[in-house]
């Protein structure tokens, strides 16, 4: 008969060693997933790399060269519209004339920047009703978000009938010229978000402040003796 010895200790013995092989078997599978996962991150890191140069190769391609009538209509109109070579979202840039900000009430783009950058982009998105309020009698409303200001207001933008370019109007002179102090000279950026449905506004340079006035002449005094 054979006689069976139990011996506590090589119960908690073997008990430790599987225990052991537990945590090596889970740290050698954390440690394999880690690594796919690092792997993961840097392929997707490469590939998020590639996704933005393809971008930034699609934008200096479409970047526009001007003819000298072009740039003059331009200057003419205060406007600057020729993009910077880094990513300069302000598709229209104007300085402030003083049709702008005075008795007016309106701010005025011209003809060719509005077919480039507002109706062009307004028929590319399908909206058909926008395009046509643009040049309806009574105009169409258009939500404009003040960068700045971290506010959304909402203007008239319409054809001007005598001049063709497009005006923003209804409000612009109480919530833009008045409550901003926008003064001729100032420099302001604008460009339509389809995803958004709003135009993005903000003031990107203020006018030089104005030279001081030279100081009167003063009286020069001379001691007797001298």
């Amino acid at each position: 008969m054979a006689l069976v010895v139990f011996n506590p200790s090589k119960k908690h013995h073997d008990a430790g060693i599987d225990l052991s092989l537990r945590i090596n078997i889970s740290t050698s599978i954390t440690n394999a997933v880690k690594f796919k996962n690092n792997n993961k991150r840097k392929m997707w890191s490469r590939e998020d790399d590639d996704v933005e140069d393809f971008i930034s190769a699609k934008k200096l391609r479409r970047f526009s060269f001007y003819t000298p009538e072009e740039e003059a209509e331009e200057k003419l109109h205060g406007v600057c519209s020729k993009l910077k070579l880094y990513d300069d979202p302000w598709k229209i840039k104007k300085v402030l004339q003083e049709s702008d900000v005075g008795t007016s009430c309106r701010l005025m783009i011209s003809k060719r920047l509005v077919m480039q950058h507002i109706v062009e982009v307004w028929g590319r998105a399908g909206r058909d009703e926008n395009v046509r309020g643009l040049n309806a009698e009574h105009g169409v409303s258009v939500k404009v978000w003040d960068c700045d200001r971290k506010k959304e207001y909402v203007l008239t933008m319409k054809t001007h009938p005598s001049t063709g370019c497009s005006v923003f109007l209804t409000n612009w002179s109480r919530q833009f010229v008045s409550e901003r102090g926008l003064k001729k000279g100032d420099e302001i950026g604008l460009f339509w978000c389809n995803y958004s449905d709003r135009f993005f506004f903000s003031v990107l340079a203020r006018a030089p402040a104005p030279a001081p006035a030279p100081a009167p002449d003063q009286p020069v005094y001379y001691l007797e003796g001298f």
